[in-house]
């Protein structure tokens, strides 16, 4: 242990007192720290979940390649991490040997991605035209989670494509599948979100006939204050009758 002090002066009693204070330091703390997070490391691993990415090439009206492994998907939380195959530029390059021919009416042929736990068979698959490969140069795939964290769907697109998802009107060069090995894969999650709660407006009462009912007409400015109105007036008439009476008096006289 290392022992680190700090010196207090104090009066007491008329006295000075001079007391040093020690603080030990602990060499344990930094090493249960590091044992800390390789326990936490390692608990995130264990619960980790692995899922099997395929991919194959498929022909419209053909008949359907088996998928092959492109690579190890490894799901723990929101943390997400995608191991190649070591087949993966191999099997590109097969592709195009066999497909040499066909590639050149590539509007007609897609390239698919599935996802699949390792003891299940495919639950999600995804396409994209083979023949945006080409000039592909960058490719991303979207995960959508289940409240358990479980991937139940998912999106493949390549970008850049054009707008209307045509195809260029030159056939892809050879060996364009070779090349889209080396494109960059970004994965993004998606989990469930719900919408806004809708604003419902309360219902118009119904009257035992079930018909709306109908709101009182208001007043108009007459109905309203006519009393008052009536009131002011005849005021006015009887304030205004004894004077003009005396004013006729007073002349015949």
């Amino acid at each position: 242990m290392r022992m680190q002090g700090r010196v207090g002066v104090y009066i007491r009693n008329g006295a000075l007192m001079v007391v040093r204070r020690r603080r030990v330091r602990c060499p344990l703390a930094p090493i249960m720290l590091s044992l800390l997070t390789i326990l936490l490391a390692f608990a995130i691993c264990a619960h980790a979940a692995t899922y099997t990415l395929y991919h194959r090439l498929q022909h419209l009206g053909g008949p359907e390649d088996p998928f092959i492994a492109r690579g190890t998907l490894e799901l723990a939380g929101n943390v997400v991490s995608l191991e190649s195959a070591s087949t993966v530029a191999k099997d590109l390059a097969l592709w195009t040997e066999k497909h040499a021919e066909s590639a050149k009416d590539a509007s007609g042929a897609l390239y698919q991605i599935a996802l699949s736990a390792d003891s299940g068979s495919a639950r999600a698959i995804s396409s994209v035209k083979l023949c945006h490969l080409a000039s592909a140069t960058s490719q991303s795939l979207y995960l959508y989670l289940s409240e358990d964290d479980i991937p139940y769907a998912l999106d493949y697109f390549v970008s850049p494509v054009p707008r209307d998802g045509s195809c260029p009107s030159t056939p892809p060069s050879k060996g364009f599948l070779e090349h889209f090995a080396q494109v960059n894969t970004t994965i993004l999650l998606r989990t469930p979100s719900s919408p806004p709660s809708p604003e419902l407006k309360t219902p118009h009462p119904l009257t035992p006939e079930g018909q709306i009912v109908q709101p009182v007409p208001e007043k108009s400015f007459l109905q309203k204050y006519w009393i008052y109105i009536s009131i002011f007036l005849v005021g006015i008439m009887l304030t205004s009758g004894p004077d003009e009476s005396q004013q006729g008096g007073g002349g015949a006289n």
